[in-house]
C-alpha cells in the first residue's frame, strides 16, 4: 500500500500548519497495526507561499510524523520534494505511480 501525504504550508520557523498536521496525524491514523509494506510518500518542497525555509516541507513532514510516533511505526518514508503546488504534485504522482498495482490512499 502506498500512502500520500500531500504537502500543505509551514511558517518562516519551519512550523507546519494545523490542516498539515492534521493530514499527518490521519496517515498515523490509518496505519494502525498493519504497517507492513506500507510506504508513506511525504510531499512538497520550497515555495516562497508555503516554505521558505532551508528544510524542504516534506522533510518538516517527515519530522512531525516522528514526533508524534509513539509506537515507533516503521515506514518507508519517501521524499517527493520537486513537488511546489497541487499542479505539480498531481502531475508527478500521476507519473510515478504509472503502473503500481498496489493501494494508493490520498491525504
Amino acid at each position: 500500500m502506498h500512502i500520500i501525504v500531500l504537502g500543505g504550508t509551514n511558517d518562516n520557523n519551519g512550523i507546519l500548519s494545523d490542516f498539515t498536521k492534521k493530514r499527518i496525524e490521519k496517515c498515523y491514523e490509518l496505519l494502525g497495526n498493519d504497517q507492513n509494506n506500507v510506504n508513506v510518500h511525504f510531499s512538497g518542497g520550497f515555495n516562497e507561499k508555503f516554505n521558505n525555509t532551508n528544510i524542504s516541507h516534506s522533510q518538516l513532514c517527515i519530522n512531525y510524523f516522528e514526533q508524534i510516533n509513539k509506537l515507533n511505526i516503521k515506514i518507508n518514508k519517501q521524499i517527493h520534494e520537486k513537488n511546489n503546488n497541487t499542479v505539480h504534485e498531481a502531475i508527478h504522482f500521476g507519473e510515478y505511480f504509472a503502473n503500481n498495482n498496489l493501494n494508493i490512499k490520498i491525504i
